[in-house]
């Protein structure tokens, strides 16, 4: 039920999106609100929605290399497994019950992930800086 309104929103913004892009032009002729920086601004925050999901799970398997000297090709494919697993089990016919379980497994294993990155990667900064002065 959730994953069902989070996706009905993210195409309902993918569409405004796209009408907004196919009518820029005009819109920046007829409002002088549309300038050509809040234009850029938009199609910026568009593309970065696009490129988030993906940045951050490249960004988890570099920050978890970096703390544990663990090879990028095992961490990349662990959490692209993990990614795979979430999404098979979404589309499955599980009931909403279960895949609430999963989804609150998956939050807390990835986010006990992400404060370890985050907390070792803080450490080794500092211990690099201490040793460089």
């Amino acid at each position: 039920m959730v994953s069902t309104c989070i996706y009905k929103l993210y195409v309902l913004m993918y569409n405004i999106t796209f009408i907004f892009l196919c009518f820029t032009v005009s819109l920046m002729k007829k409002n002088a609100a549309f300038t050509l920086v809040y234009t850029l601004y938009l199609i910026q925050l568009f593309i970065v929605m696009l490129l988030y999901p993906g940045s951050t799970i490249v960004m988890l398997a570099l920050g978890f290399e970096l703390v544990t000297n663990c090879p990028l090709i095992v961490n990349a494919a662990f959490l692209s497994v993990v990614c795979l697993v979430y999404c098979i089990i979404q589309i499955s016919s599980w009931n909403a019950y279960r895949k609430l379980i999963v989804n609150k497994v998956l939050i807390l294993v990835l986010g006990f992930l992400t404060t370890y990155v985050f907390i070792a990667s803080s450490v080794f900064i500092v211990e690099t800086i201490l040793k460089c002065e």
